[in-house]
């Protein structure tokens, strides 16, 4: 028994003695140790205010800086002995307290993101993460591809959980600022995933999201009208067996208005789905301040594709469903008008083929 309580005591000694040279190392030197090994691998400068070692395992770093991407007020680090011991990069969990991201997107579609890491020769080691963590998070996402200044969408008190990498658990909430910061709309997402399997369940909900301010990203799915004003909710509920999606999507939009028609483009040949949407609805859409779709999400899962002509053709029918069904009486008039658009429309098609088809071609020399 005497001999059991000397071994305790030894290895309390030696654990102490470890977390006591790690506690007076970081102290000393690991803030420029740290900035150094992350300043190898990412482009950005990196700032770190303070460095301590918590016990039994956890590294927090306050006010961590990675410039024009993060800051942070607060970054707790468990590192996995596991994966370190079988020659891996590996943590058993990452926390993120109240950190503030910028995302940017360019006028060619590029994320800033994409660019973080410096090009290394070789292949680089995997890095594994048990559990990620965001605590009352914020991110502006900076869009020059909607708007050459930069279209700017704000998400506010994120809290994440994402556990196990390899089937994933998550659960996400958040606020969405719209024009009105003091009516953000609601985001939430919760499920699990199985990557083995190529299994998934999750439910997405979005409520009372400003839909005007947000308009660039579907305002061709409404009208040509600008948007005054819409309430966007909905909710999404995605399962996946075998690596097929076979999913729902209930989206509401209401509270619909528009600003005062503006004097109208000149129309493209161009011939697009939202526009061929516009086009069969007409004058007829913006008679409702409400439109309800109930739409179907099929696709694959690793990789991930949706199958988006499914998901048009099913608006194409709700919306003509909706429009039809504001004004009963007047459904023989709406049909014939509807028919004389397509063929307006199979009138457009034909002629952009015959000019592809009459366009003059070179004649190879003899």
């Amino acid at each position: 028994m005497k001999k059991f309580l000397k071994v305790i005591l030894v290895l309390v000694i030696v654990v102490a003695l470890v977390f006591l040279s790690g506690f007076i190392f970081l102290s000393l030197k690991g803030k420029d140790l740290v900035v150094s090994q992350m300043e190898n691998i990412l482009k950005p400068k990196v700032e770190i205010g303070s460095i301590k070692l918590n016990f039994p395992d956890t590294v927090e770093m306050n006010q961590l800086r990675i410039e024009n991407f993060l800051e942070t007020k607060q970054l707790l680090i468990q590192p996995s002995l596991i994966a370190f011991l079988s020659g891996n990069v590996g943590f058993s969990k990452i926390v993120l307290v109240e950190p503030k991201i910028t995302i940017s997107r360019n006028a060619s579609g590029e994320f800033n993101f994409a660019n973080l890491l410096k090009e290394t020769e070789g292949k680089s080691k995997p890095v594994m993460i048990g559990d990620l963590v965001i605590e009352n998070g914020n991110v502006d996402f900076i869009d020059k591809k909607i708007r050459p200044e930069g279209f700017v969408s704000q998400i506010r008190k994120l809290d994440m959980k994402l556990s196990n990498p390899l089937s994933p658990r998550f659960n996400v909430s958040a606020e969405i600022v719209g024009a009105d910061k003091e009516k953000p709309g609601l985001f939430s997402a919760e499920g699990w995933m199985s990557l083995s399997r190529k299994d998934m369940d999750a439910d997405v909900k979005l409520s009372n999201l400003d839909g005007a301010y947000f308009s660039p990203y579907f305002q061709s799915f409404l009208s040509e009208q600008k948007l005054k004003s819409a309430n966007v909710n909905t909710q999404v509920n995605l399962n996946a067996r075998n690596n097929e999606i076979d999913g729902r999507c209930r989206l509401n939009i209401d509270n619909i208005t528009y600003e005062e028609q503006q004097q109208q483009a000149q129309t493209s040949k161009e011939i697009s789905i939202p526009g061929l949407i516009s086009s069969v609805l007409g004058e007829s859409q913006n008679k409702t301040n409400q439109i309800t779709l109930d739409l179907p999400i099929k696709g694959t899962l690793i990789p991930l594709k949706i199958n988006l002509v499914k998901i048009t053709g099913s608006i194409f029918t709700e919306m003509l469903k909706n429009t039809i069904a504001t004004e009963p009486e007047a459904l023989p008039q709406k049909i014939e008008s509807i028919g004389n658009k397509f063929k307006s429309i199979g009138k457009d098609f034909e002629k952009i083929f015959k000019e592809k088809i009459e366009a003059p071609t070179e004649t190879p020399a003899q």
